[in-house]
């Protein structure tokens, strides 16, 4: 493998492992915030025993965000890929089973209690981020090779991308507005 395509796969690597950890840090902060309301989506879910409800929902904001920094400091990185990877199966396969149940009026709990409704679309983003978590295991432990301004680079873009997300909503938003 030439050194330029092994330097694509470690800023490739880099881009998905802190995409993911991003995604962690903004989910685990939001449910942070609003703790009680977390608790009720939790429970609204109807997946867990009514005793776990509480003890899930005050520790998955913290696994959240002790996975997020371990990816960004590159600590046990493959270790918290696979977790991430499992969370957000499990994420997965409590929409998947709602949406099954017909059940598409509850807060899907993404970002704490913010009110998106259970869709397939849901599903789909699930699995895209997981492929991106898988993405980050690319050449494990060479990522020390990227530089700074690279890893500056790789931020600035994920910011621009969720940006250019939040916008889209926004812009389909108004563009269902009644006339």
């Amino acid at each position: 493998m030439s050194s330029t395509t092994e330097y694509a796969y470690h800023v490739l690597a880099l881009f998905a492992t802190t995409s993911i950890a991003l995604i962690f840090i903004a989910s685990g902060g939001m449910k942070l915030l609003r703790p009680k309301q977390f608790v009720g989506i939790v429970r609204d879910f109807q997946i867990l025993p009514d005793v776990l409800t509480k003890p899930v929902a005050y520790l998955l904001p913290y696994l959240e965000l002790c996975v997020a920094l371990f990816l960004l400091l590159n600590v046990y990185r493959d270790v918290f890929l696979v977790v991430a990877v499992i969370m957000l199966a499990a994420f997965t396969f409590a929409i998947t089973i709602n949406l099954m149940r017909g059940r598409v009026s509850i807060s899907c709990g993404c970002f704490g209690s913010r009110k998106q409704e259970l869709t397939w679309l849901l599903v789909v983003r699930n699995l895209l981020l997981i492929v991106v978590a898988m993405i980050g295991s690319i050449n494990t432990g060479h990522l020390t090779h990227v530089a700074l301004a690279e890893s500056l680079a790789v931020i600035l873009s994920i910011g621009v991308l969720v940006t250019l997300y939040h916008l889209s909503a926004v812009i389909v938003r108004f563009w269902r507005l009644p006339s």
